[in-house]
């Protein structure tokens, strides 16, 4: 798509293959998924902590509309060694364009063996298979609940996002909109986000900027979302530092089946000519973002 930038588009790592089977006339699909960590909150103690490196096989059947679910590296709890477990015959569904399953009371089976020690209360994982011109860029969404304590959400690393933007000058007028940038959000395992804007323009007139929000903080909702809040930070552009483009107020609410809304100020300044600087009229810049892919 060339409304996306190939800078942006190398930025991305997610690792998730697909693969068809048709094994004893049955039609199956198997796709791998890494590019998560877990947030395992503890119901009891009321605090959270971050597991690294999961990986994920689903095994999504097309004739008896089954699905199996391989997680490896599964540890929530400190000191606990890392599990690998099996979720079998799970039915599924399609809705909204996501594989869709929702399970309760599921005993995995580790290393061959049924252990209802960690049942599964609920389990909830939806697939969205996405193609970003040549690239697949699924949406990924887990979440499990194991003995009624630890809630489990496996949290997407990068997810590309699209839609409209409007930005709104302080001094009135009418808004702007567009709809041709696109946001790369990025979550590692600090709870730190950066943020990613191919195509940034906030005014008639203003070029296309590639920008960059680092250091944003992030809160997991367990199983539903996310929060993004940031009182002030300065963008960057091709990697240098653009304090005449000062970011405020930046707050998001993202669901993880649906989208993002997004919303920042942005404080322009311009230096003169005698070197003196002069503030412009501020932008509110609201950003309504969702996974569907535009029309090239």
């Amino acid at each position: 798509m060339k409304t996306i930038k190939s800078l942006l588009l190398s930025l991305i790592s997610i690792t998730v293959f697909a693969s068809c089977s048709n094994d004893d006339s049955e039609a199956k699909t198997v796709q791998y998924y890494d590019d998560c960590f877990h947030h395992v909150y503890n119901v009891m103690s009321g605090e959270y902590k971050i597991f690294e490196a999961p990986q994920y096989e689903f095994e999504f059947n097309y004739t008896d509309i089954t699905a199996n679910v391989k997680i490896k590296n599964v540890k929530f709890a400190d000191g606990m060694p890392a599990i690998n477990m099996t979720l079998e015959n799970l039915k599924w569904n399609i809705s909204n364009g996501f594989k869709v399953i929702n399970a309760n009371n599921v005993i995995p089976v580790v290393d061959g063996n049924a252990m209802p020690e960690y049942m599964l209360n609920s389990v909830k994982i939806e697939l969205l298979d996405r193609y970003v011109g040549v690239y697949y860029e699924p949406i990924v969404n887990v979440y499990f609940v194991i003995n009624d304590m630890f809630k489990v959400t496996a949290v997407q690393e990068d997810i590309l996002y699209f839609g409209e933007t409007s930005v709104t000058s302080m001094s009135g007028g009418n808004p702007y909109t567009i709809n041709t940038p696109v946001y790369q959000l990025s979550i590692d395992e600090d709870m730190i986000a950066d943020l990613k804007i191919a195509g940034a323009k906030f005014a008639q007139g203003m070029p296309s900027l590639d920008m960059e929000f680092e250091n944003i903080p992030v809160e997991i909702s367990s199983g539903v979302g996310y929060t993004l809040k940031c009182e002030s930070l300065i963008p960057e552009i091709n990697d240098v530092p653009f304090p005449n483009y000062q970011i405020t107020n930046l707050i998001g609410m993202g669901t993880f089946s649906k989208g993002l809304d997004l919303s920042f100020n942005c404080v322009m300044t311009k230096t003169m000519d005698d070197g003196s600087v002069v503030e412009l009229p501020p932008y509110k810049v609201d950003a309504d973002l969702h996974f569907e892919v535009p029309a090239e």
